[in-house]
Parts: C-alpha cells; sequence; structure tokens
C-alpha cells in the first residue's frame, strides 16, 4: 500500500475492514469483525472485535512504525484466536491480546479503502492498495516476511 498523504487528526486511511461499529475521535471503536487501517499519525492499526452479549471487547494492534507518505509499505494484520498482530515490511511492530474469537458474518461486505459503514471521506484511503488478499488462518511471522521479500519494490 502507498498513501498519498497524512490525515487530519481524526481521519483515517482504511486499507480493508469487515467491521462494523464507529471510529471515535483519533481511535477504532468496532463492534464486531475487523479492520487494518492508517492512522492520522502514519501508524497502521489493525483491531480486531467481538461483540458478546452488550459487551465489545477489542484488540488494538498499533504499529510503532511511522510510515512515510508516499512510500510504498507491505501492512498485515493477522488474528490466531488470541493475539492481533499487525506487520510493517515483513516485521512484526505491535501487537494485542484478545481471547476467543472475533465476531465475524459472512453476509456483511469486505470494504476495501474506506470503513464499512462511512461515507465520510477523511476515512477513504488516499493512496493505493495492491496485491490484497485475506487468508482463513493468521499467517506465521516467517510467511509474512517471505511474502514481503518476494514482493519488494
Amino acid at each position: 500500500m502507498r498513501t498519498s498523504a497524512t490525515k487530519a487528526s481524526g481521519g483515517w486511511h482504511f486499507l480493508v475492514t469487515d467491521s462494523s461499529g464507529e471510529l471515535s475521535g483519533n481511535s477504532l471503536s468496532l463492534s464486531d469483525g475487523f479492520a487494518l487501517a492508517i492512522d492520522s499519525g502514519n501508524h497502521a492499526v489493525f483491531q480486531v472485535a467481538r461483540n458478546v452479549i452488550i459487551t465489545t471487547q477489542r484488540a488494538t494492534a498499533t504499529s510503532t512504525v511511522t510510515l512515510a507518505p508516499n512510500t510504498i509499505h507491505h501492512v498485515v494484520g493477522t488474528f490466531d484466536g488470541s493475539t492481533a498482530r499487525v506487520y510493517v515490511d515483513g516485521v512484526q511492530v505491535g501487537s494485542a491480546s484478545l481471547g476467543g474469537g472475533i465476531t465475524w458474518s459472512g453476509s456483511r461486505d469486505i470494504k476495501l479503502g474506506r470503513p464499512n459503514e462511512s461515507t465520510a471521506s477523511q476515512f477513504f484511503l488516499q493512496g493505493t492498495l495492491d496485491e490484497t488478499a485475506l487468508y482463513t488462518q493468521a499467517l506465521p511471522a516467517a510467511t509474512v516476511l517471505s511474502h514481503y521479500n518476494t514482493g519488494k519494490p
């Protein structure tokens, strides 16, 4: 992926999501599903969430690496049932724990470059996505690194 600009405070570059929920200021507040995005500080963020009766549980893995606009980066989010991980350019740069699975609905659309429920342009990707992929299981770190090395610009 490549962003073409830094978003203003509260803005996000959504990469891929199936979630429903809201953005609350500068943070994601998903009610279920997953989202991989770039926040207004140019950090990759991968959040997974599940609805348990009336309570939402979330794990948010935020990158410690700042992504420069107009630069190609390989950004990956994985969830193995207990840990959400975010990778940038083949290296794990953030993680967060969530015991149990996420709430997923096969009837909900997967969105590329925008959130599932918002039409506000401050959440649309300003940039490009290339070779977006979804897998039915979490990729191991070695596979993420291999994918990065295979597709290096």
